[in-house]
């Protein structure tokens, strides 16, 4: 039948990332009193994974009033609402999913990632103290905690945080904030070391996001590059006579058309341009 024909065409485009094409087909579905949870479940997704969060949500409801309580619905819906700054609407949602999975962490953090955004700090401190007890040498909760902590003038908690945070897998914002608590604590040289640290790591991570940026412009320029001198044949006279690889053919003059040396050309273009 045509439901049938159009779902079997829908599930195809939403098995391998075509959101919006399956999106299109699924709302048609709707439209013929398909009145069915996964239906709605996937227009919800789908409207969610092209960031349109206030639809996806009202679509991801119609599912939830069809299958009630169902935890990847009510999960989806607490990330729209999160995504959208609605921080009292997800916690809603993520209680809900505590409720049914009270031992799920990564819900526990989150819940008490939007008590913090809603500024209830002292709940948000009792939520990360109990995750971390949950779950130990976790750097990610110690880092909210410690946040949340310095926000409320615990200091020396804080740095205590900071300080387990610093030994293990320190960002550049953490030497920052591990700065802000020296000082406000009086620790002017621990504070100015802390910032000299911090600005290394933000130079380390702007040299990463450099190369990154290099590294994906090359991808390109390289696609365009091996392709030009792909359909060389070895047994036919050429800029990489007798070389299967046309990178690395040395023996062309460096001045010449070399495209080990243009390759370099590149690079040095790329860099110039990050």
């Amino acid at each position: 039948t045509k439901p049938e024909f159009l779902k079997a065409i829908g599930e195809f485009y939403f098995k391998n990332g075509h959101p919006l094409e399956a999106l299109y087909i699924f709302q048609e579905l709707a439209t013929q009193e398909c009145f069915d949870a996964d239906i709605f479940q996937k227009i919800g997704y789908c409207l969610q994974k092209s960031k349109q969060y206030k639809e996806a949500i009202k679509a991801y409801q119609k599912a939830d009033i069809l299958k009630p309580d169902h935890l990847w619905t009510l999960r989806h819906i607490a990330t729209c609402h999160r995504m959208l700054h609605q921080f009292e609407q997800a916690l809603d949602y993520y209680r809900k999913v505590e409720s049914i999975e009270p031992e799920n962490k990564k819900i526990q953090f989150l819940i008490g990632s939007c008590l913090a955004e809603l500024e209830q700090y002292e709940e948000a401190i009792q939520q990360f103290f109990k995750l971390d007890y949950l779950e130990e040498e976790n750097t990610k909760t110690w880092r909210a905690l410690a946040w949340c902590l310095f926000i409320k003038g615990k200091h020396e908690q804080a740095m205590k945080y900071y300080d387990k945070i610093l030994n293990k897998q320190p960002l550049a914002v953490d030497y920052l904030n591990a700065g802000h608590v020296s000082w406000i604590m009086g620790a002017l040289p621990q504070a100015v070391s802390f910032y000299n640290k911090s600005e290394g790591s933000y130079s380390m991570a702007e040299k990463k996001m450099e190369d990154l940026a290099v590294e994906l412009q090359l991808k390109s320029e390289a696609q365009d590059f091996v392709g030009a001198f792909r359909i060389i044949d070895e047994n036919k006279d050429g800029l990489c006579r007798g070389h299967k690889h046309p990178v690395m053919n040395l023996n062309a003059s460096q001045y010449g058309t070399n495209p080990y040396y243009m390759w370099l050309q590149l690079k040095d273009q790329a860099h110039r341009s990050a």
